[in-house]
């Protein structure tokens, strides 16, 4: 299982706790697994599904993954989809005077609550992400490094993580442009499809 988006679908619902939680386990939950969960986790698992359905379809995506190409055939969306949090994690406007850090807090700390609603594979996943703080890490440029590098160590067919790295850079202001015209109008499409606030 390959998770990614994590900062973007924690961030895009920040009402009902067990919501949020649902949207950050889906990857995790197959088929009717999802029917052992509270109605609310199950809203979040519908959401996180609609909001990876609107993203793959998206032309904005699929410009940015066409950066990747034609190095990559199959691994640009992965790639997307982390610089998506990088530039969410440094938008000034939903993250000012470095409230990001304490949103994370509040992430995990929503998580840690819910630990008995976790398998040991969730256990492991979300024990990392609080460990390395990976939430918080997708701000800094050394952080995208290391989800590349670490994604592309666990995901061998994905490829070797230095041309993306190389195109990171090269088309950052590009990448930037477009990922930050596509995040307000995922955001209104969950909050029309959803009625969340």
């Amino acid at each position: 299982m390959i998770g990614l988006n994590y900062l973007a679908h924690a961030y895009l619902f920040q009402g009902n706790p067990d919501v949020r939680f649902g949207n950050l386990i889906a990857d995790f939950v197959k088929g009717r697994q999802i029917q052992s969960y509270n109605p609310m986790v199950q809203e979040g698992i519908r959401i996180h599904r609609f909001i990876d359905v609107f993203t793959d379809k998206h032309p904005l995506i699929h410009q940015a993954v066409d950066f990747f190409k034609p190095q990559y055939r199959f691994s640009g969306p992965v790639f997307v989809d982390i610089m998506l949090d990088h530039f969410l994690a440094n938008d000034i406007t939903r993250f000012e005077n470095d409230t990001l850090m304490e949103f994370t807090r509040d992430v995990y700390l929503m998580i840690q609550e819910r630990t008995h609603l976790l398998n040991e594979e969730m256990s492991k996943f979300f024990g990392y992400m609080e460990e390395y703080n990976w939430l918080y890490h997708y701000k800094n440029r050394e952080g995208i490094e290391k989800s590349i590098r670490g994604i592309c160590k666990r995901y061998p067919v994905l490829g070797d993580a230095d041309p993306a790295l190389e195109i990171f850079e090269s088309r950052f202001h590009d990448l930037q442009r477009d990922l930050r015209r596509f995040f307000p109008q995922l955001h209104e499409a969950v909050r029309k499809n959803f009625q969340l606030p």
